[in-house]
């Protein structure tokens, strides 16, 4: 039973499992088909600030927090958690400094599917890409001049998407170390990023509850909204199916996407204009996002 806080939560499918991590350096596992009757818990060196699961095989859950190291435990409450990545400075033979990780805490975790690897950002501007065979530093991303709040991947397209206290959406290709591009439009910290697959969707909140939807072929805005007054945003997430959007701060906010009534038609109504295109490969997602229930 938690006792304290919790300060992120992670769902487990595969084990059907929901991982919670608190501020007393603890992270307690329930078990959803029983109600979220409390199974086990694990002791941290210091307080998780996030986490990731990827599923598909493997059975770990990897947390990051104050301690600026990657770690990853087995739900299974007879397995000792096990340390996968250390991130401290460290000086070679030669007697020329590498980083080989973050020396600042961890704020986010995304995990890399198709790479088989997990994304590491944090308050020391760095992001980090992790193998998970080798379970070393693949690759460091330096560009932010401040610190990192979220993360998110876009396996559609293989660009990975950070941003924190600077306004812009950092964009990068997980193979090359500079940034691709910057996309900018909030004028307050961001507070989430969240990628829709298949609709070629980011969405991005900031702090002071801006949402904005880009299309992540042409990083280009395609709506914007923003939430009613005093409704601040500290978290977002997609439901794939149907599709969703939930913000969360102090209370819950559920936006769910329009459905065409004709799903052979290119709309609802009567056509009052038609735009030509002369780019053939390029579109425009647009999600109109109607609010249906607050909590």
């Amino acid at each position: 039973m938690c006792i304290r806080d919790s300060i992120n939560a992670e769902y487990m499918g595969d084990w059907d499992v929901l991982a919670t991590t608190t501020d007393n350096n603890l992270i307690n596992f329930w078990r959803y088909q029983d109600g979220y009757v409390f199974r086990s818990r694990v002791t941290t060196p210091e307080a998780q600030l996030c986490s990731a699961y990827n599923g598909k095989g493997s059975t770990l859950l990897y947390t990051a927090g104050c301690d600026s190291v990657v770690h990853a435990y087995d739900p299974n409450p007879e397995s000792a958690s096990r340390e996968v990545m250390h991130s401290e400075v460290t000086t070679s033979l030669a007697g020329d400094d590498r980083r080989t990780g973050h020396t600042g805490q961890i704020a986010d975790l995304v995990m890399l599917p198709m790479h088989n690897g997990i994304v590491s950002g944090g308050a020391d501007k760095l992001i980090c890409i992790w193998s998970l065979d080798k379970l070393e530093l693949v690759r460091q991303l330096e560009g932010h001049k401040k610190g990192i709040h979220t993360l998110d991947w876009a396996e559609e397209v293989s660009l990975i998407f950070s941003g924190g206290t600077e306004h812009g959406i950092y964009i990068w290709n997980p193979y090359v170390e500079k940034r691709t591009f910057i996309m900018r439009g909030h004028e307050y910290s961001l507070a989430k990023l969240r990628y829709l697959p298949g609709k070629y969707a980011l969405v991005s909140a900031d702090v002071a509850g801006n949402v904005y939807i880009w299309d992540v072929r042409t990083y280009k805005i395609v709506q914007k909204f923003k939430l009613p007054p005093k409704k601040e945003i500290s978290s977002i997430e997609i439901q794939k199916d149907p599709h969703m959007l939930i913000t969360g701060g102090k209370s819950l906010i559920f936006y769910e996407c329009e459905k065409m009534e004709n799903e052979n038609l290119t709309d609802d109504e009567n056509c009052i204009d038609i735009i030509y295109n002369s780019v053939p490969t390029v579109s425009y997602t647009h999600l109109t996002l109607p609010t249906i229930c607050s909590v």
